[in-house]
């Protein structure tokens, strides 16, 4: 029989709200010794027919995705609901992570969450329309060219998988801290709500982990640093040294982000 050679590695890469598994085409190009898993998530894009329920059923939905992979396990990357979802899958099915790398995602509470949750309710009638997108487009740094397309997408997000998909993130807790792998949490310098403080906390408790943010730059930063983005990606799941431009998170959690906070629900 003849030498298939190693099989190769999996990573399944996890969107944010509004955009679609597209947002990750760029960095898989950079992975040609990777399988690459780029599904779309309930509510947005090829998956808009399903609506988001929450954080859990989200998770199983991709943990069948990587038990199908030939070592039934995969390296997993999310950004903010990409990464709400990554900590989930830690919680339930550990088993199925190599490693881990969540951007712009929180696993503790903020103060103002309950206020977005609020917005989100009332914003998500308009949110099909022209200026909203406009905002939205702009938070995420998507350039000119690519509005047109960003729109056809972000209007297939129907209002219920908006409002919660936006109560679960923010939501999101990391129950289980024992998972032993690699995991790389990052941040833009000027990151919405906990995500810093979330992440400070989380390299302290977690094994394997290690808290890094891009200076200069805020929640959207894969749009706007990408070639940094891509190279800290490809490093990340490589295991090479991360590239210059990324600085390691020297700040502490505040002292009401206690460890049993980090672990209890809303």
């Amino acid at each position: 029989m003849a030498d298939t050679g190693p099989v190769r590695r999996t990573v399944i890469f996890l969107h944010g709200l509004g955009t679609t598994s597209r947002m990750w085409h760029e960095h898989a190009k950079l992975l040609p010794d990777f399988d690459c898993l780029l599904p779309d998530l309930p509510g947005h894009g090829t998956a808009c027919h399903r609506p988001w329920v929450s954080l859990a059923e989200t998770a199983r939905d991709v943990a069948t995705l990587i038990e199908a992979t030939p070592e039934g396990r995969a390296h997993v990357v999310g950004l903010s609901l990409g990464g709400a979802v990554a900590f989930e899958l830690l919680n339930t099915r550990p088993d199925l992570v190599d490693g881990v790398l969540i951007d712009g995602a929180s696993a503790v509470s903020w103060r103002l969450a309950p206020l977005l949750v609020v917005a989100a309710a009332l914003i998500s009638p308009l949110i099909h329309s022209r200026p909203f997108m406009r905002l939205v487009a702009q938070a995420l740094s998507i350039k000119a060219a690519r509005r047109p397309e960003f729109y056809g997408e972000f209007r297939l997000v129907d209002g219920g998988s908006f409002r919660r998909s936006v109560r679960h993130a923010l939501a999101a807790r990391l129950r289980n801290t024992e998972f032993p792998g690699p995991a790389l949490l990052v941040a833009g310098q000027h990151d919405i709500g906990s995500t810093r403080v979330s992440n400070a906390t989380l390299a302290r408790l977690l094994p394997s982990a290690s808290a890094w943010y891009a200076p200069g730059t805020w929640h959207a930063w894969a749009g706007t640093n990408p070639d940094l983005h891509r190279a800290m990606v490809a490093a990340f799941l490589r295991d090479e040294a991360l590239p210059d431009g990324l600085r390691h998170e020297e700040s502490r959690p505040r002292p009401s982000m206690t460890d049993d906070k980090l672990a209890r629900r809303p």
